[in-house]
């Protein structure tokens, strides 16, 4: 953190209260709201570029986000989502965007007043002196040597503007207000630096002085955010891509009398009155002309689709007369597509998994572009005109896209195409799930939930290797930042669900396994150091809440695991060997500090919490582990399920000698049966306690392969992905889905467990020391031909490739200088040619 060059700036007409603050001591209330929620603002301040300036660089910020202007140019979007306590500010080098002398900065400042999925309303007590809102400009250049730094202050000229409808519905699920903006009202060209803003007011900038009084109290200056925190993660990459195809021009019966949330989705379609659509096709490409008209008591809709699934904000350049209505609705799939619908209908409301993605525009005369201020995740997009009778001529149409700039660096391949095909959708799906954050899926809810976040990194550095770390590190320090007063981790941070709302106890386990893991992969000590004061905070909830035994009864809140229907009362098997799973990766991590009495403490827990385990939930007559017992009686519960069994496989749990009568039964497809666990799962098939083991949804497949294979099973796990996956695929889809039927988010993040399941097994490289400068490799028979692949690290590339020849495995390993192979773990691998080059050293096995 830098001390502050620039000021918050923003509307001279809302009123600055120093003294309410410290009223809140006296019992004023804590929060301002009477300005109102959904507001749109509009900022502009002028900038001088030097003859001799370079480097060039824009630092800024905002309460809500942002949509930033130079000359004219849309060139970001921001901020990047986090806890206001610790807001974050973008950096943009902004240098190719300006020319010498002046330049006009302009910003479009939306403020929720409202939690959403992305966003948290200031919950401060400075909040109460200036409400809500707030713009952080600063502009740094090198100019002879020397910096200059210029920003946001009173000489800039800021408006509240009416061209967004304010009294409107949220669109669902912790999503925006619907947008709904009228053209005619808002300022023809306003980012422009022609345009004349000398009716405007000039900004006030944010500060609160105390009267004499005051300052003899101690109660000094107050200024928003006083905690900025440099966002170290890459700005979101952008770009324009148009649509793959084009099924229908209809025209709509309209409904005026509905809602905009509903309206789209009950209008009444019918085949297209003449020629209200012409040339639609070019639509396809970004240079084109289409026109589309409207017709007495009728108005006309497009339908269009996108090819592969995109993140992304649509937009439309078109010529109108005034007064015309455009409107858009998006869906992640196609009317008809996965039995879902009927081919050749509209967009329509799914029930309670879906979100009214629907926007409205109102043209203004001549030529303009309208894109939707958030983005969705795209597969249809119905366009909708209204009162056009004269016609609109549309010159484009498509998605503005945009996703975290990860690179490939990962790759695998086999000689089964199928698996190849899902290894590289599960990529594309991680790279929709991959934006200002991990969020869980970009179509219903886009909020970074935390138990999807560590799954999605394990996946995620195969394939994107370091240029996902930046990403996830933010993404473990945000965690740190909105944990609870009383250790356990938010489910979602930042976002809608507070800190003292509910949360998932489970994830709070994920959260130090998954760190961890982290450090395995990264070997950055400086970090993870830095996290263990609140890994520490979250393991002694667990600790004061467990009893003399070790083990923890009767989890409180939502005790989740995942989407399945297992048993969770008294003891829970699979809650307890989270447990067990937590303590171990505490006893490394301190071990890797060098705190050898904590590494002894946690050590000693987990072997206590294994002995628990195995004495109250390992069944001899079913050789299975149950799902649950009686924390009283001590009596064994009925049921048993994949999860709790491969989590016991997982963590080193189970003994030995009982691993295999585990592997053997929860492998055992004639008894797997998934569960009815609403509203994700439904209409499950009837189960059995006695002799049914449930199944693992999509979410805990990821734990449950990874312990099978851990165990040595990995053909069983190869074959299984193929068969719940397989089918998936074939519909076509270019996106893994929540659950294994089309029947929730259709891009969800933590079902490309495929990856992690075949680079790491598969493939044979394991991390023994953090950051694969020490690494092991072990191949398991997985039913397969060949195999090659990369497996990305901090110092380049580890690159495997393997054939079966009769009994035999021949495999090539290539690896960096700075990395060193052992071979010690790998029974039955014998060395016949070793070579070595300057850069790499080399393995031909």
């Amino acid at each position: 953190m830098t001390p502050n060059k620039g000021h918050f700036i923003w509307l001279k007409s809302q009123a600055i209260d120093h003294n309410a603050m410290f009223m809140t001591i006296h019992g004023a209330p804590l929060h301002r709201d009477i300005e109102g929620v959904n507001r749109w603002v509009l900022a502009r301040g002028k900038y001088f570029h030097e003859q001799d300036a370079s480097h060039t660089k824009l630092k800024i910020t905002c309460d809500g986000k942002y949509k930033l202007w130079i000359n004219g140019k849309a060139i970001g979007y921001g901020p990047y989502r986090s806890n206001p306590n610790f807001q974050r500010i973008d950096e943009i080098e902004i240098s190719e965007f300006l020319k010498k002398g002046a330049n006009q900065i302009a910003v479009l400042v939306h403020v929720p007043g409202v939690d959403l999925a992305w966003y948290e309303v200031n919950k401060s007590a400075w909040q109460t002196v200036f409400g809500d809102g707030g713009l952080y400009c600063e502009i740094s250049a090198q100019v002879n040597g020397k910096t200059k730094i210029s920003g946001s202050d009173e000489s800039w000229k800021i408006v509240d503007t009416t061209a967004w409808t304010k009294e409107i519905p949220l669109s669902g699920w912790g999503q925006d207000f619907i947008e709904e903006l009228d053209a005619r009202v808002l300022p023809k060209d306003w980012q422009s630096l022609e345009y004349d803003d000398m009716d405007w007011p000039n900004a006030q900038i944010m500060v609160a002085e105390g009267n004499k009084d005051a300052n003899a109290r101690g109660w000094g200056m107050v200024t928003p955010f006083p905690l900025l925190i440099d966002n170290e993660t890459a700005p979101l990459r952008q770009e324009e891509i148009f649509p793959s195809q084009h099924l229908w021009s209809k025209s709509v019966v309209p409904r005026a009398d509905l809602g905009i949330k509903e309206r789209i989705y009950a209008e009444e379609l019918c085949v297209a009155e003449g020629d209200i659509v012409q040339n639609s096709h070019s639509l396809l490409s970004e240079n084109g002309t289409t026109i589309v008209k409207t017709t007495d008591g009728s108005d006309t809709a497009l339908l269009f689709g996108f090819s592969p699934y995109r993140v992304g904000r649509p937009f439309i350049e078109f010529e109108a007369m005034g007064g015309e209505v455009i409107e858009f609705a998006l869906s992640e799939k196609l009317p008809g597509e996965y039995g879902i619908g009927h081919e050749g209908d509209g967009l329509r409301h799914e029930g309670a998994l879906f979100v009214s993605h629907v926007c409205r525009y109102i043209a203004r005369k001549g030529w303009q572009r309208f894109e939707k201020f958030n983005p969705v995740g795209t597969r249809g997009l119905q366009l909708i005109v209204r009162n056009a009778p004269n016609g609109i001529i549309v010159h484009k149409l498509g998605l503005n896209t945009v996703n975290y700039p990860v690179e490939n660096e990962g790759q695998f391949e086999c000689s089964d195409p199928v698996l190849n095909k899902i290894w590289k959708t599960g990529r594309h799906t991680l790279q929709m799930c991959a934006q200002d954050g991990w969020i869980d899926c970009p179509n219903r809810e886009s909020r970074q939930w935390l138990g999807d976040g560590i799954v999605m990194f394990d996946m995620a550095h195969y394939t994107f290797g370091q240029s996902i770390i930046a990403l996830h590190k933010a993404f473990l320090t945000q965690i740190c930042e909105g944990q609870r007063i009383d250790g356990l981790a938010r489910m979602v941070s930042p976002g809608d669900i507070r800190a003292t709302a509910i949360t998932i106890p489970d994830y709070s386990l994920h959260w130090i396994i998954g760190t961890k893991k982290y450090l395995d992969v990264t070997n950055d000590l400086a970090t993870v150091e830095n996290f263990m004061p609140s890994l520490e905070k979250a393991i002694i909830w667990f600790e004061k809440s467990r009893h003399d035994n070790l083990l923890i009864a009767n989890v409180p809140e939502w005790h989740f695991i995942e989407w399945a229907n297992i048993e969770r009362k008294g003891y829970s098997m699979a809650f307890n060997a989270l447990y067990a799973g937590a303590l171990s990766a505490m006893a490394d991590l301190w071990r890797v500090f060098g705190y050898e009495a904590r590494h002894q403490k946690y050590f000693s827990e987990y072997q206590q919490v294994c002995d628990a385990i195995n004495q109250h939930f390992y069944c001899w007559t079913r050789k299975l582990y149950c799902d649950s017992v009686d924390e009283h009686s001590l009596e064994k519960g009925p049921k048993s399920s994949q999860h709790g069994n491969a989590l016991a496989l997982l963590y080193g749990i189970a003994p030995s000698n009982i691993v295999s009568e585990i592997v053997t039964q929860i492998t055992d497809d004639k008894r797997l049966k998934l569960t009815d666990a609403p509203p994700i799962m439904a209409f499950c098939p009837e189960f059995d306690d006695k002799t049914d083991i449930v199944r693992a949804n999509s979410f805990f497949s990821h734990f449950v392969y990874a312990g099978i294979a851990n165990a040595g099973w990995i053909k069983w796990v190869v074959a299984d992905i193929k068969r719940l996956f397989a089918p998936m695929i074939a519909t076509g889809t270019t996106t893994l889905w929540e659950a294994f039927e089309p029947i929730a988010s259709l891009c969800h993040g933590f079902s490309a467990t495929p990856i992690y399941q075949l680079s790491r097994f598969c493939l044979g490289v394991t991390a023994i020391t953090p950051g694969y400068k020490t690494f092991g490799f072990q191949l398991t028979d997985c039913d397969l031909d060949w195999a090659k692949g990369s497996i990305p690290t901090q110092f380049g590339l580890i690159e495997i490739s393997w054939t079966k020849i009769g009994k035999k495995i021949e495999f090539e390993i290539q690896f960096p200088r700075d990395c060193e192979i052992d071979l010690s773990a790998s029974n039955g691998i014998k060395i016949y040619a070793q070579t070595n080059t300057s850069a790499q050293g080399a393995f031909a096995i």
